[in-house]
């Protein structure tokens, strides 16, 4: 499927189930060097309490940009992607995405699109991997409860950070 946000992908990541349960690959080196030509990346794992959480929009400017793979192991998230590359056609828009611990969906989110997502269900937990260095000074964000978002949302916000809701509206500035 092509995405209105260049360079977006939803794989899906091939799963064993059988009477014990489910095992799955969810992340290989071959799997991130094909789809990026980067060697380096990181594993995080995020953990949400109750159905609401809002977490986002965040991304790494130059030159410390980063492809996220993303994937629900419980629980169900709205991810929202928004192309924050000045010179992209795309530049603004956004994808929606579904992702859950049942649908077996690995979200490829690249350079230059900024990521946030909304927990639909209580103890909902994902995990990233993130290619290249993190870089706290490149780090961006802006609110998830701009205006231009507020309705994409399919849920009352139950829990937002601080500095998620003191970010910035879209649109941001350099």
């Amino acid at each position: 499927m092509v995405y209105p946000i260049g360079g977006v992908e939803v794989l899906d990541v091939r799963t064993h189930l059988d009477e014990r349960g489910v095992f799955t690959n969810i992340f290989s080196s071959r799997l991130i060097l094909e789809k990026t030509s980067m060697r380096e990346f990181q594993v995080f794992y995020s953990y949400n309490v109750t159905a609401g959480t809002l977490r986002g929009f965040h991304f790494q400017k130059e030159p410390s940009e980063e492809f996220k793979f993303i994937f629900c192991l419980t629980g169900e998230v709205c991810d929202i992607l928004v192309d924050v590359r000045p010179d992209s056609p795309s530049y603004g828009l956004t994808n929606e995405f579904s992702l859950s611990g049942e649908n077996g969906k690995l979200l490829l989110v690249p350079p230059g699109v900024a990521h946030g997502y909304q927990t639909l269900r209580d103890h909902t937990s994902l995990i990233y991997a993130i290619t290249g260095k993190y870089e706290e000074s490149l780090q961006e964000r802006f609110n998830p409860l701009s205006t231009k978002f507020i309705d994409l949302w399919p849920l009352p916000a139950t829990s937002i950070s601080i500095i998620d809701r003191n970010s910035r509206t879209w649109p941001i500035e350099s």
